[in-house]
């Protein structure tokens, strides 16, 4: 009896040993892809906003998790609660609103105690239309009535028991002066701040 337990209790462990080199891997596979917005070298010209700094502090401690689709699939119809980030793989697609959204939602995440945000990258996803990518679309616009038609990055959620409590995209939207609206890539202090309100508050959404 006593080997039995013993038998067991090491399996126990090796099971957390194992998921715990593979959420590592998960975040060390996130970093490898969002360090793109680190280097200097490839940043585009007209990216003059981006404060690489700020930048590579978030990549230094993050919430951020890459999962594959069927594990996203398994969170959204959980009776957990989860955050996930819809985004692009930068080396695939450079998008501004991602790079500039990032570090102000991991700082958010952190302040209202978010230990993980799970990454899903939809480009290939979208750009092909998949039947994976047309099931989150259908399981989103069931729930968000005047989501759209596409879902667009960055996008964050939070689920729980499979209900949309609430998300935000992109940055902050603005209106200009011929009335028409767009998402801000730079920003200042305030607007971050701003930004970061939005996201604390949807954190918490009951």
């Amino acid at each position: 009896m006593k080997n039995r337990i013993f038998i067991i209790l090491c399996l126990l462990f090796v099971i957390a040993i194992f998921n715990g080199c593979k959420k590592e891997d998960e975040k060390e596979t996130f970093n490898s892809d969002y360090s793109y917005y680190s280097n200097e070298e490839l940043i585009p010209s007209d990216w003059d906003w981006l404060d690489i700094n700020e930048y590579k502090k978030m990549l230094e401690k993050n919430v951020f998790v890459k999962k594959d689709f069927d594990t996203i699939k398994k969170a959204l119809t959980s009776d957990k609660r989860v955050y996930i980030y819809f985004g692009y793989n930068p080396y695939k697609y450079q998008c501004p609103f991602c790079a500039a959204a990032l570090p102000t939602a991991n700082e958010a995440a952190q302040s209202n105690k978010v230990e993980e945000i799970l990454y899903l990258d939809i480009f290939d996803m979208r750009k092909n239309n998949t039947d994976e990518y047309l099931w989150l679309l259908d399981f989103i616009q069931k729930q968000v009535s005047d989501f759209g038609e596409k879902l667009l990055v960055p996008d964050i959620f939070v689920v729980e028991n499979g209900k949309i409590l609430g998300h935000h995209r992109a940055t902050i939207e603005i209106t200009k002066e011929d009335g028409q609206t767009e998402y801000l890539k730079g920003m200042t202090i305030e607007q971050k701040e701003q930004l970061k309100k939005i996201y604390i508050d949807l954190f918490k959404k009951e």
